[in-house]
């Protein structure tokens, strides 16, 4: 099985080795005899074509999925940037995270000034949900593999200690929500869910998104951020991201 999968490694690999093949022939070139120079330079340029259509016969799958995801990599991604996120969209503007604090005053201070043109949905983390707990401890560095139970005592109560900040956060979260015009006016939507998050989303237009990986023993605020974007042909990285949010976003809690 595994001979058959397509990576980037192998598809850098065989460019080498076609480049390899044409360096070789053009080596030879000097040695070809007087009057056949223009048919070794044919030969070499019918070689890279060969070697070109192979390689993209081969991996077009691999091309397509580089070439649909459109991905893009930033290794932070600053709180301004939120802002630029939400005045990229025009339609339709989605969030996935834990409390929306990292963007709440951004969003206040778009819809002040743009009015809020579209519809905003937003899915945050129920405060009383279970996985609150276990969230907390991925950022204080606690493996997902590791039992909560059998923590020491001081760290039990750090995490604990920030839990009881992060329900507070994210009921302070709701009732701004709730009480923006948006809101009133059925444009902005909030649901609950209950489930570790690896990652925070931002989805714009259902046609791009920007994913927040969260790593272990760090804040959300200082992840590095991919962008993926859909793909009007084929299925690409952006589909399975997407759906991931319309299934949570189907079995969230109303507010």
């Amino acid at each position: 099985m595994a001979a058959y999968v397509q990576s980037d490694r192998n598809l850098f690999r065989d460019l080498i080795l076609g480049l390899a093949a044409n360096l070789i022939i053009l080596a030879l070139t000097p040695v070809i005899p007087s009057g056949y120079g223009l048919i070794a330079w044919g030969m070499i340029t019918a070689t890279c074509l060969f070697l070109a259509y192979m390689i993209a016969v081969k991996y077009r799958r691999l091309i397509k999925l580089i070439r649909a995801g459109g991905t893009g990599y930033y290794y932070s991604f600053d709180i301004e940037s939120n802002y630029d996120v939400l005045k990229s969209a025009g339609n339709e503007f989605c969030y996935l995270g834990i409390s929306g604090n990292s963007i709440l005053e951004l969003f206040r201070r778009y819809i002040s000034e743009n009015r809020g043109l579209g519809r905003y949905r937003f899915l945050l983390m129920n405060p009383d949900a279970s996985s609150l707990r276990r969230q907390v401890a991925f950022e204080k560095g606690v493996g997902l593999d590791v039992d909560l139970q059998s923590l020491n005592e001081m760290l039990t109560g750090a995490i604990e200690s920030e839990v009881a900040a992060a329900r507070k956060a994210i009921r302070g979260a709701i009732e701004v929500l709730r009480s923006l015009h948006l809101y009133r006016e059925g444009k902005l939507e909030i649901r609950l869910y209950d489930a570790f998050i690896p990652w925070w989303m931002h989805i714009v237009d259902n046609r791009t998104i920007y994913l927040g990986v969260l790593e272990k023993g760090k804040r959300g605020l200082g992840c590095p951020v991919m962008t993926l974007t859909r793909h009007p042909e084929f299925a690409s990285p952006f589909d399975p991201f997407k759906n991931t949010w319309d299934n949570m976003w189907a079995n969230g809690t109303n507010v």
